[in-house]
């Protein structure tokens, strides 16, 4: 395996647990900042400070400080592993709220989704379905909720149903 794949699987595996454990992007940027302007210890310092002070900080925590470990003498490569993390975490919460989506209205003729994004933010979740005859207004609320339970650190947004027409 290159280097370079390596590193993208390894910032892969940052926003996943990101994501597991409910850390923001805002988070993920200002770690990609400090290691890119900070000395290793000052970023290690600072790990182990937010894993006292924020919720779900302490698990993805133990991965950031592997990784600070993994690659204590090649800081370059570290700050290549923040930036694929924070290039992927959106991608990879829509591709996780997609999977939900499609578990939950596979039964109903699921065609796609398309997301509706305003100023980088979620506003909209579009579902595409071919044989729905239930109320959208339910079905929408049941996705928002089973959403919420496995996504953590979502910003409000709609989910509207939209029947593929024949």
């Amino acid at each position: 395996m290159s280097a370079e794949i390596n590193l993208e699987f390894e910032g892969d595996r940052l926003a996943e647990s990101a994501i597991d454990n409910g850390i923001k992007s805002t988070q993920l940027r200002t770690l990609y900042e400090k290691a890119r302007s900070k000395p290793m210890e000052d970023l290690k310092s600072y790990v182990e400070y937010q894993m006292s002070r924020i919720t779900g900080y302490w698990s993805f925590g133990q991965v950031m400080l592997e990784l600070i470990k993994k690659y204590w003498e090649s800081k370059t490569d570290l700050v290549k592993v923040l930036e694929f993390a924070n290039m992927k975490y959106d991608f990879k919460r829509l591709k996780r709220i997609e999977d939900i989506i499609k578990a939950k209205t596979s039964q109903y003729g699921f065609k796609g989704v398309d997301f509706v994004i305003e100023r980088t933010s979620l506003k909209e979740v579009r579902v595409f379905l071919r044989d729905f005859k239930g109320s959208p207004h339910t079905l929408s609320e049941e996705i928002i909720r089973k959403i919420m339970q496995n996504v953590t650190s979502m910003p409000r947004f709609r989910v509207r149903i939209q029947m593929e027409r024949r």
